[in-house]
């Protein structure tokens, strides 16, 4: 099962939320203030499925993981739309 793992970085290009698969695919978006911090991830996390070529589709936020970031999974039920 693919999920998708987001995460936060601030470096040098300034504040950033990345998005990765299980393939190993990555994109970023960069950190907009005007949204919050999980808005961001959802950006970061939606940008990797179209990249993707996934159906636009619900998913699970599973778990917001220790180190400032979210996992998302596939759902069949309601949760968080990309």
């Amino acid at each position: 099962m693919q999920h998708v793992k987001t995460h936060y970085r601030h470096g040098q290009s300034g504040p950033r939320v990345y998005a990765r698969s299980t393939s190993g695919l990555m994109v970023w978006v960069p950190y907009d203030h005007g949204l919050s911090s999980e808005e961001n991830h959802h950006a970061a996390a939606r940008k990797l499925r179209f990249k993707l070529g996934w159906p636009p589709g619900m998913f699970y936020l599973f778990c917001e993981r220790r180190k400032g970031g979210f996992v998302y999974v596939r759902a069949d039920e309601d949760q968080v739309e990309l």
